[in-house]
Order: structure tokens, then C-alpha cells, then sequence
């Protein structure tokens, strides 16, 4: 039984390390989340997300975030008639519509997995621009700071001679990170490409350009900011007037990990309930679903259940997202 225990944390542990970013079942229900060139087609908004995985193991990976997005318009200048005593402006709806739009937003997200720990602040900007009738273009930049630390109290290092004594010394990477400041704070940079049209979004993006570049610590702790490369594509297609289908793939890349590929396929009806299903390969299968609260409020769910063989092991995941439109 303890070799069996010892197996399956480490193959855990080698699971969680293939991505060092959360992943989110629901990305499909929030793209600006996989893709921050995307919100600037999408209205103002504040989005909450909780995601517990793999529960029952005790420190499983827990997220939360805040994401809130905002258009910036530009003001429709007023129409003077020196004829007339009194002028009106322009209306809105009458004003013709600038092939640039820009958007700001900001994002709040927590991310604790086994003894380390997560938190990133981060502002962006979104530049779109109308290419033609169909087809739009837009790009995003980054700019935040993530703290990250180590909690040398949920870490146990077994002897390498003797895998069932108690810990001693030799380590010299764990030794590290105990010995003294286990925090570092890290100056994150990231960058998006979208182009889309009513019925198709391909993007690209990129996270923690700067790596270790910009860390500040008074510690000789390395924790290895990698490169994170992502790929969006997503498909809508009406089916009748209340139905639409929504298909969006999303690939992830993170050196050395191999590549990590989601697939959702969600059913919209008369844009208020949604349902569909998540395939992340090697590793779980998502139901998800959700439905518009009224005008402004929109809440979604979704469970995971792993399909290796860590499903004898845990019951699978939970995340809720809560949206407001304004």
C-alpha cells in the first residue's frame, strides 16, 4: 500500500507540473480568459471563478479569479448649426462606426497547488480593428506581477537510499527551498493575436515572456518561469433560431511538457441555457452547464471526472463562474 501511495504522488506531481498556469474547463464560456485579444469584442463585464481539481487527495490545485473587462468608446462629437439657437449632438446609433475599438481589463487570480502557491495581478489592453465586413483583428497586451511562494510545512522529501525513512538531508533543491525566503515576486508578460469573424475566432497567445528575467528575491530559489504558448480556435454554427453550436479547441504548450489539447463542444438555446461536454486528453472528461440570470447575470458549472487511473483515487473536480454585464 505506501509504494502504491508513493506511485500515485508522484505520477500527481508530475501531472500538475505539465502546466504551471491554471487551466479552466469553462474556457469556452470565456475565451478572453484563453485569448485576452478577444474581450474587446464582447461587453463590459465582471467575472468570478472558483475550480477545485482532483479532490480527495488532500492540497489539490485550487483557483479562483476575478476578470473584469471595459470598452473604451469614443465620444460622438456634437453637431453646431450656428443657424439654429439650439444644437443637438449626433445620435449614437447614427454615428458611424470606427473601424478601432479598444478595451482595458483587469485580472485578480489565486492558484495553490500542493505546497506551492500563486498570486498574479495583471492589467491589459486590447486594440481591435475592422479589416473588412467579415473579418476583425485584434491583439493584447500584459503587463502584472505574480508572487509566488513555498509551503516547506506541505513537503515531504523521502531519503533517496531508503524511500520508506525519514528525511535527512541531501536534497539540495528542497534544502533550498526551506532554508530560507521561500517567496519570489515576478515581473509577468503576455501577449495575444486574434483574428475573427461571426462564426470563426484562431488565436495565439503567449504567457510569462520575461521567464525569471524580472524576479526579485532575496533568495537563491529558482522557480522556473516557463514559456506558456496556447492556440484558439473556435466555431459557432446556428442550428435553428434557437439553437447554436458552439466548438472551440484550445492547445497548450509548455517546454519540456508535451503539448496538452482541450476540445468543448456546447449547445446554446435561445441564449439563455447552455450544456456540452469537455474532453481534455489524457486526463478528463468535463459536463458543463449554465443559464442567463436575468439581463446582466450568467452563471456556470462544471464537473470533472478524470479518465486515468487517478479516478480510483479522487472524485473528480468543480468550478463555478458567476458573470455581470453592464
Amino acid at each position: 500500500m505506501n509504494r502504491l501511495i508513493i506511485f500515485v504522488c508522484l505520477f500527481l506531481t508530475d501531472v500538475l507540473f505539465g502546466q504551471q498556469l491554471p487551466q479552466f474547463t469553462q474556457f469556452s464560456n470565456n475565451l478572453s480568459m484563453a485569448n485576452n485579444a478577444n474581450f474587446v469584442h464582447e461587453s463590459n463585464s465582471i467575472n468570478l471563478g472558483v475550480r477545485s481539481q482532483m479532490l480527495g487527495f488532500g492540497l489539490e490545485p485550487n483557483s479562483a479569479f476575478v476578470f473584469g473587462k471595459y470598452g473604451l468608446k469614443k465620444k460622438v462629437a456634437p453637431n453646431y448649426n450656428p443657424q439654429f439657437r439650439i444644437s443637438r449632438p449626433i445620435p449614437e446609433s447614427a454615428a458611424k462606426r470606427s473601424r478601432f475599438e479598444q478595451a482595458v481589463a483587469g485580472i485578480i487570480l489565486t492558484d495553490r497547488y500542493g505546497a506551492f502557491s500563486r498570486t498574479h495581478v495583471a492589467g491589459i489592453y486590447n486594440i481591435g480593428i475592422q479589416l473588412n465586413k467579415t473579418w476583425n483583428l485584434s491583439g493584447a497586451l500584459k503587463i502584472g506581477f505574480s508572487s509566488l511562494g513555498f509551503n516547506s510545512d506541505n513537503a515531504v522529501v523521502l531519503n533517496s537510499n531508503d524511500p520508506y525513512a525519514n528525511y535527512v538531508s541531501g536534497d539540495l533543491e528542497y534544502d533550498e527551498f526551506v532554508s530560507g525566503n521561500n517567496r519570489s515576486m515576478t515581473i509577468d508578460i503576455g501577449s495575444s493575436v486574434l483574428i475573427s469573424s461571426k462564426s470563426l475566432r484562431v488565436g495565439v497567445s503567449v504567457d510569462q515572456l520575461a521567464g525569471n528575467a524580472l524576479s526579485f528575491s532575496s533568495s537563491p530559489i529558482n522557480f522556473n518561469q516557463k514559456l506558456h504558448y496556447n492556440l484558439l480556435i473556435g466555431y459557432s454554427l446556428s442550428l435553428n433560431e434557437k439553437v447554436n453550436l458552439d466548438i472551440v479547441g484550445l492547445m497548450k504548450q509548455m517546454n519540456p511538457a508535451p503539448i496538452s489539447f482541450d476540445l468543448t463542444t456546447r449547445a446554446i438555446f435561445s441564449n439563455r441555457f447552455w450544456a456540452g461536454i469537455n474532453y481534455r486528453h489524457n486526463s478528463a472528461i468535463g459536463i458543463l452547464a449554465g443559464m442567463q440570470l436575468g439581463e446582466s447575470f450568467r452563471l456556470g458549472y462544471s464537473y470533472d471526472l478524470i479518465t486515468t487511473r487517478l479516478n480510483l483515487f479522487s472524485s473528480g473536480g468543480h468550478e463555478i463562474i458567476l458573470s455581470y454585464a453592464f
